[in-house]
């Protein structure tokens, strides 16, 4: 059984959102609540060895939550200097569980769902040197399952860069599990937001 470790990204400060979007309500929850949870349920409850999440300190509150649902919590001192320090921390984090890969995801995508997380594990499984992507009429997104061979250039990432910057280096590993635009939609300014 391929073993994948999930590394939530929520350290982001929402500049273009122009408020904290990770607190914004949707379905009646925060929408960072709503991703914890989502990851923890069934048919996911148990298709991870590991779930790391990256928090700033200006999300300590949430700690105790994502605790309580499991996940190991690391913060990230210094959002400002851009996702490449989320990256890595959370990175490192999930190598000390030796997994064949990491799911990176983000916290601001709350149409994602768990058929579209389990087909992506599932086409890792079954070509576990490839990064696994999710793509909708040709547009990318996340999550994205990086195999562990490519641990070390994430964990080299600096600057206000993420995992795409390794994605482009190796182009033509990508594979990519079809899904839908509203699936792939992430919250970055407050007119996308639910009403």
């Amino acid at each position: 059984m391929t073993r994948v470790a999930l590394v939530l990204l929520a350290a982001g400060q929402s500049r273009r959102f122009g408020s904290d979007k990770l607190r914004l309500l949707w379905d009646g929850e925060p929408m960072l609540s709503r991703t914890l949870r989502r990851y923890c349920e069934e048919p996911l409850m148990n298709a991870f060895v590991s779930r790391t999440v990256v928090l700033s300190d200006a999300r300590a509150d949430f700690a105790a939550e994502a605790e309580r649902l499991g996940w190991r919590v690391v913060f990230n001192p210094h959002p400002e200097d851009g996702q490449s320090q989320s990256v890595r921390l959370g990175v490192r984090d999930a190598m000390r569980f030796s997994p064949d890969g990491v799911l990176c995801s983000v916290a601001d995508q709350p149409n994602l769902g768990a058929k579209t997380v389990l087909r992506i594990l599932n086409a890792f499984e079954e070509n576990q040197t490839r990064i696994v992507r999710p793509a909708a009429n040709g547009r990318m997104g996340n999550p994205v399952l990086f195999p562990n061979d490519l641990f070390e250039p994430l964990c080299a990432l600096t600057g206000d860069v993420g995992g795409s910057a390794v994605i482009r280096q190796h182009s033509e590993r990508v594979l990519t599990v079809e899904t839908t635009e509203e699936e792939l939609k992430d919250v970055d300014r407050e007119t996308e937001a639910q009403t």
